[in-house]
């Protein structure tokens, strides 16, 4: 994801300060201050203590790394002490977002039509938090609604990311589904996540941002 950025970056006319690829180089950088905004992009335990660390150096934040969440309330102090503005998701497609949008409308439907639901997810082999945060996050959703969701996950060869909600109600099924075809998206998603955070202050969802700029 961060040659992604990069790449991408550079091809929108983005000016990179510096790449870090280490937590012990991040530590020892001193012209991270140049920057204005930092896109972090790790594994579930390096995230909080890069955010905490980026945070201070005054740098405004888009964190796609997922499985830290438990930390939240400690992110959001350290944000707040500090005057910078932080956007996280776990997935930073658009398609994402919408499908987020259709869950919640359509959770209180199938609840009322007594549907047994599923969720399932699909990732590379290297991606190492399974449930993936997205599929966590629509299975909470779900489940607030008052439907039991029966969950499943696959890492597995290079596959993207593909998040499928199956729902049965008697003599038919509704099916929904989102495939990211490339790494693109997640990094496009970011970049606008970059340029939507500038200038303000505090711990916002890419989903606040993100319908606040569809809205405006």
């Amino acid at each position: 994801m961060g040659r992604e950025v990069e790449r991408l970056a550079r091809r929108a006319g983005f000016e990179i300060v510096c790449i870090i690829k280490s937590r012990k180089e991040l530590e020892s950088r001193l012209d991270i201050v140049n920057a204005e905004v930092a896109v972090e992009f790790t594994e579930p335990a390096a995230a909080v203590g890069n955010l905490i660390h980026l945070a201070q150096a005054g740098l405004d934040i888009v964190c796609g790394t997922t499985g830290w969440y438990d930390r939240l309330d400690e992110v959001r102090e350290v944000v707040s002490r500090c005057g910078v503005g932080v956007v996280y998701a776990p997935n930073f497609s658009v398609g994402a977002f919408l499908m987020f949008r259709i869950v919640e409308w359509l959770g209180q439907h199938l609840t009322r039509l007594k549907a047994e639901v599923g969720v399932f997810e699909a990732h590379h082999s290297g991606k190492k938090d399974a449930p993936s945060g997205t599929a966590k996050r629509i299975v909470e959703t779900l489940k607030k609604s008052g439907l039991k969701v029966d969950e499943s996950w696959l890492r597995v060869g290079g596959v993207v990311g593909w998040h499928f909600l199956l729902s049965d109600f008697g003599d038919e099924t509704l099916e929904l589904h989102h495939r990211v075809r490339s790494r693109a998206a997640f990094a496009r998603g970011a970049l606008l996540a970059a340029q939507l955070i500038r200038g303000r202050k505090g711990l916002f969802s890419f989903e606040q941002i993100l319908q606040e700029f569809l809205n405006a």
